[in-house]
């Protein structure tokens, strides 16, 4: 049996809030619209202003660093020369689509935005493929892409769709269709229509942005019986009677975030306020425990100590913010929250 691992509505919450905690982009001087690139089965979408976030008093004052030191490696400056990359200047802003993916169990599709050399990038994969091993070069009409083995599953496919655009997607496919919209050929057209005007929502200013419709997956179940037949179940926002979720951050000296979470009904979101609050103490209750033997990550406790948790008719919000500390500490506390996250029974 394969698992995997689905956080519960308290725990995902709280990790959404927790994502700016990793640095994230912004829009270049005319950006293209968020959704020109994404495949039309794209079901939630998270944007992150590199731009943003690289001027914001947070990064400045402490990620830089740590960030300037990971790119002075030895290692990483010899792919970046090749590349002619400098992530510092070069970056300006990444979508996210999450479609679903093989077996419809949720997969990522990602657009990074700024400005690239395309020959450069293209020699840089070549040379990684002799040295390495396990990257195939495909021919996707006048776009260069390769395909990629960074783990055990199928394989990702990263195409160099122009001089300003990367991609990174689950399959072909996805990178044909985009070629197409980057060639005019082709726009987007959401299945999920409702994506649309979540889309439309979202504010350019903020470092990090994100709209999620009901089917979007999360996860799932994979189990086969004596007979080898495999039953696999997929976990949607659905599932947990989300009928939608909306994200905002922005980023200065602190990070300030707002989640909300829609349900079908005035019921449905008191449901869903009363299983959030008991997930939230719950969650604060054993950050505690853990942080009295860390104290790295106590700043990240008095984080999750003033999260507010409101419902008002139909949606659920959580607010929150914290400083740099915060940041770092939620660095390390985010894969304790994983690893803590509840797992379903398969059935």
């Amino acid at each position: 049996m394969v698992r995997f691992i689905r956080p519960s509505l308290a725990v995902l919450a709280a990790l959404v809030l927790a994502v700016p905690l990793s640095a994230a982009p912004a829009p270049t001087d005319e950006p293209v619209k968020i959704d020109k690139y994404l495949p039309d089965e794209t079901t939630g979408v998270f944007v992150v202003n590199i731009k943003l976030i690289r001027e914001s008093k947070a990064y400045t004052k402490g990620l830089q660093k740590t960030v300037d030191d990971l790119l002075k490696k030895e290692e990483v400056q010899a792919i970046l020369k090749e590349a002619g990359l400098d992530p510092t200047k070069d970056i300006d802003r990444a979508v996210l689509g999450i479609v679903p993916g093989r077996d419809g169990m949720g997969g990522p599709f990602f657009v990074v935005e700024g400005r690239f050399d395309p020959d450069k990038l293209a020699a840089a994969a070549e040379s990684l493929g002799k040295k390495i091993g396990g990257i195939k070069t495909l021919e996707i009409g006048k776009v260069k892409a390769y395909e990629m083995q960074f783990g055990p599953g199928d394989p990702a496919v990263i195409a160099i769709l122009n001089k300003n655009t990367v991609i990174l997607a689950t399959s072909k496919e996805e990178i044909e269709q985009a070629a197409a919209k980057a060639d005019g050929k082709q726009k987007t057209a959401f299945k999920v229509k409702e994506l649309n005007k979540l889309i439309e929502k979202l504010d350019p200013k903020d470092a990090l942005a994100a709209a999620c419709v009901a089917q979007m997956p999360f996860g799932g179940t994979s189990t086969s019986n004596a007979g080898g037949i495999v039953t696999r179940t997929v976990f949607t926002l659905a599932n947990q009677g989300i009928e939608s979720v909306m994200a905002s951050f922005t980023v200065t000296d602190v990070v300030t975030g707002k989640v909300t979470f829609s349900a079908k009904d005035a019921e449905g979101a008191k449901a869903m306020h009363a299983k959030f609050d008991a997930g939230l103490a719950e969650a604060t209750a054993e950050l505690t425990k853990v942080a009295g033997a860390m104290k790295d990550l106590e700043p990240l406790l008095e984080v999750v100590k003033g999260i507010k948790l409101s419902n008002k008719e139909r949606t659920v919000s959580f607010e929150g913010k914290g400083g740099l500390e915060a940041v770092e500490a939620a660095l390390k506390g985010l894969f304790l929250g994983w690893a803590s996250a509840p797992v379903p029974a398969a059935k």
